[in-house]
Formats: C-alpha cells, structure tokens, sequence
C-alpha cells in the first residue's frame, strides 16, 4: 500500500512541479505566453500539485495505520483459516488481474452472469466516452481567462490536468441534446456496474464459504455481505480512478482518441488493482468480520422472548 500511494505516482507529481519551475525561470523560457505562465497559470498549479503530495503522504499514514489495526484484529498475529486464510498482496493483485479476462466459473452461474454483465457495462462506457468524447463531443481546453484554445497549443502536460475537468469537454453544434443523453446513460451505466462488482464479490464469498462446515448462516452471510462491500466497492473505486487517469494520459497524448482508448484501459486495470487490495484486506479480516456477525445474531435472538 505504501508503494502504491508514493511511489511512481509521487515521483510523476514531484517531476511535473520541477518541469514547472523550470518553465518558470525567465532564463529559460521567455516571452508573453511564459509570462502569462509564470503570472497566472503556474501559481495555482502549484498550489494544486503541493497540496496533492500532502494529501497522499496523509493517506499513506492513514492507510497504513487502518491495515495494520484491522489485520491485527482479524488475525490475532497470525494468519486465521477457513475462508479468511489471507493471501499476500502481489497474489491478491494476480488474482484481480486474471478477473479481467477470465470469468469466476468455480464461483458458479450467478457469478459468471454478474461478470459477464459488468464486462458488457465495461465495453458500454467505452462507446459512451467515443460518442461524448469523438463523435458528438470535443476537447475544447480553456485558458485562464476561460477562453477556449486549440488542443495542440496546450503543453502535452496541462491537457492531461486539464482533462479532469468536464469543462474543457463540450458537445459539437447542433448536438448538445445526443450529446448529454449519451453522458447521462454513462452515469447510469457506472452505477450499474458498481452494484454488479458488489454483488459479484459477496456470491464469490458466498461461495467460497459453502464448503467451510464451521459456518453457520448468519455467519455466512456477514461474511459475504462485507466481502461485497469491500472488493466490490474497491474495485468500482479503483475503475473510476483508473478510467480518468487513463483518460488523462491518452489525452496528453492525441485528445479524443487517446482519452476513450486510455480510459478504457485504466478503467480496466485500476479495477483489477482495486480487486486486488480489496481481496487482500478481506482476506484478512473476514473472519473477525464473520464472527461479529455470528456473535449479533446470536445475541439478539437470544433477546427474543418467544
């Protein structure tokens, strides 16, 4: 996690700032549009890219606290069996990796069709970032003053920051009302996705606990019910992450084309990865979480008069 957080994503942030602070030297870039740089664009900028290094050095302090505390608690110090056996992170990351192409068969029918279905959703926002993004839409970056400018007067590095912003994307003429049906159905489209990763993580614990005899059915479902939550969640998450960073670097590249071809690769791998920490937290802590649950339910139907 550590790595994961600071690594090549700082060293990419702390590369992008010392690029800036060399265009902003008058001795090595000069002229109006350097000094509208190093006025107007370059400060904010900073400002940004200071506060993101911030913000992942805090993540990585707290990420690494939560892990710490909640293997401890589902492991006791070592690492516990039956369906919560954890797994190490690389395998955990394999496994995700392989879920791109390979369905869950041994999780059974529902799971292959909740994979089948999240696969189709993935192909469909795809075609949604072609028709918003080529056919129907643009990239139309403005400068500071909101003016927009052509793409290929944009350094290659501010189209991909400028990517983020839905604002510097807008429809051709005459096609707004196409334009933002297609957006909208994308939306929905990413919601449904993120509901068929959760149900897809909690039928594969479902599953993956059937043969454990030792589990009883509140149990089970406790388990399953955070498996969904976790792995599902975290590889929504990572999905989304992933499709606007991918995005971001296709755009930098040839805006439009290489934004829908980025974002569907991101899109794909940032899930696999977020697949692959959820799974490696679970399989550490479910069976704490398991147990929880089994302790509840039993506690509160012994609470029952009748």
């Amino acid at each position: 996690m550590h790595s994961l957080l600071t690594g090549d994503v700082s060293s990419r942030v702390a590369a992008v700032q010392q690029q800036g602070r060399a265009l902003a030297n008058p001795a090595v870039w000069d002229g109006p549009s350097a000094a509208r740089f190093r006025g107007q664009e370059w400060p904010p900028a900073m400002r940004s890219l200071d506060r993101a290094l911030q913000a992942l050095e805090s993540l990585q302090q707290s990420s690494e606290t939560v892990i710490e505390n909640i293997i401890r608690a589902g492991t006791n110090g070592t690492v516990s069996q039956g369906g919560g056996g954890g797994t190490t992170l690389w395998e955990s990351l394999l496994r995700g990796l392989e879920g791109i192409v390979v369905p869950p068969v041994g999780s059974g029918g529902i799971a292959v069709t909740l994979w089948s279905g999240r696969r189709a959703l993935s192909a469909f926002g795809g075609i949604k970032n072609w028709m918003t993004k080529v056919h129907f839409g643009q990239f139309e970056p403005l400068d500071p003053a909101g003016v927009p400018v052509p793409w290929q007067d944009v350094a290659w590095w501010q189209r991909g920051l400028r990517s983020f912003d839905s604002a510097n994307w807008v429809p051709k003429p005459g096609v707004a009302d196409v334009h933002g049906t297609w957006d909208l159905a994308g939306k929905w489209g990413g919601r449904a996705s993120g509901v068929l990763a959760i149900g897809l993580a909690a039928v594969s614990q479902w599953v993956q606990d059937s043969s454990n005899t030792h589990l009883d059915t509140t149990a089970r479902v406790g388990r399953s019910a955070y498996a969904g939550l976790v792995t599902g969640g975290a590889t929504w998450g990572g999905a989304i992450a992933g499709g606007e960073i991918g995005g971001a670097i296709g755009t930098a590249i040839f805006p439009g084309v290489g934004t829908v071809i980025g974002g569907l690769v991101g899109g794909l791998v940032g899930g696999a990865i977020g697949s692959g920490v959820g799974n490696f937290v679970v399989s550490h802590t479910v069976n704490a979480v398991g147990g929880a649950a089994d302790w509840a339910g039993h506690e509160l139907a012994s609470l029952n008069p009748f």
